[in-house]
């Protein structure tokens, strides 16, 4: 009988331990899980489609691939953009995207650029007579999938884009 519980209380201990590590690993979800599941965005394009003294009216196309084998449904998108590091635009987009798995999605959403933001930035560019700006996008997309890990995620983006002086009055 003792040579049972010798053999008994180790495999208890190993089982409890076992049972104690699924607990701790089901509340701290794996990072390369998330980044696996977490769509990345490709390429962006503006497109100025209205222009006014007070503001610009942008859309912003964005190619977004999923890299997982699920599609994901996005409740809502917070993004800023900004230009060489002053954010120029902050907009949210509620429309409820679904993006394919294991594809590319074209995404259009709008934004205005506030000239207030921009006319000074514009003018200390010229003035150092550079000709591209560094462009970045910051997004905090909510999701409704089961098996995201999180239900928020941050996407972000960089890209050299032209400046284009004839917007300066």
């Amino acid at each position: 009988m003792k040579k049972y519980k010798r053999i008994y209380l180790p495999i208890i201990f190993i089982f409890i331990a076992g049972i104690a590590y699924i607990a701790l690993r089901a509340k701290q979800p794996d990072k390369n899980l998330i980044n696996f599941v977490i769509p990345q965005l490709k390429k962006i394009e503006t497109h100025i489609f209205d222009f006014s003294e007070q503001k610009a009216k942008i859309r912003i196309d964005a190619t977004v691939y999923n890299p997982s084998p699920m599609n994901i449904n996005i409740d809502s998108i917070y993004y800023t953009v900004s230009l060489e590091g002053k954010d120029i635009a902050q907009s949210k987009y509620d429309t409820p995207l679904r993006i394919a798995a294991k594809e590319n999605t074209m995404l259009s959403f709008p934004a205005d650029i506030k000239f207030k933001n921009l006319k000074p930035l514009l003018y200390q560019m010229e003035s150092e007579k550079k000709d591209s700006a560094n462009f970045h996008l910051k997004a905090r997309v909510f999701v409704n999938n089961s098996f995201i890990p999180k239900k928020q995620f941050d996407i972000e983006f960089d890209q050299k884009v032209q400046l284009i002086s004839t917007l300066l009055p």
